[in-house]
């Protein structure tokens, strides 16, 4: 499906999203070449970090799903958990 350059931002879906910790070198960067074009849109609430998602800016299959975690699983069907819980996730 073709949109005109104007319609992008706001009808194609998300194909590419970046995270970055506040203050790191690789964010200064990416804020000063890439964001500054405005294929980037920076996403708020996510405290001590940026993310920023474009529509346009990669040419890719559109993201379908996304999950954070405390740290990633080898196994996508495996469940991890925070360290700092006073419980497992799935007795909840």
């Amino acid at each position: 499906m073709c949109y005109a350059a104007a319609d992008l931002v706001k009808n194609c879906p998300i194909t590419g999203v970046k995270f970055f910790k506040t203050g790191s070198t690789e964010l200064t960067n990416f804020e000063y070449y890439e964001a500054t074009g405005g294929a980037w849109t920076k996403t708020p609430g996510y405290p001590g970090y940026s993310m920023y998602y474009t529509t346009g800016a990669v040419d890719a299959l559109p993201l379908t799903q996304t999950k954070f975690a405390y740290k990633p699983c080898m196994h996508p069907a495996q469940v991890e958990t925070d360290p700092a819980n006073k419980f497992y996730i799935l007795e909840v």
